[in-house]
């Protein structure tokens, strides 16, 4: 999947929000999603994960770990934004 088909995915406000960005593609992240660098020089480095079909769960689960781990006080990257976008199954900024 290249940079401006994931992009097509997404919901409009992310649209919006990651148009001025460089998205670069990145190895497949462990959970099967497709990963993209998002590079802006008005906000930090961050990730966008996507996860279709079969890595939709995979990803999900990620998310829901991540959050039950940074609950109980260990550090993990935060997930600023996740979504069930109808076209993606999920998407994770």
């Amino acid at each position: 999947m290249n940079p401006r088909s994931a992009l097509s995915l997404l919901p409009p406000d992310w649209q919006s929000e990651l148009s001025r960005a460089r998205i670069e593609p990145v190895e497949e992240g462990m959970s099967g999603a497709t990963l993209f660098r998002i590079a802006d020089r008005q906000a930090p480095l961050r990730y966008l994960k996507i996860g279709q079909g079969r890595s939709a769960p995979a990803l999900r689960q990620e998310i829901e770990r991540s959050q039950w781990l940074a609950r109980r006080g260990v550090r993990v990257e935060a997930w600023l934004l996740s979504e069930n976008a109808h076209e993606a199954g999920i998407a994770a900024l």
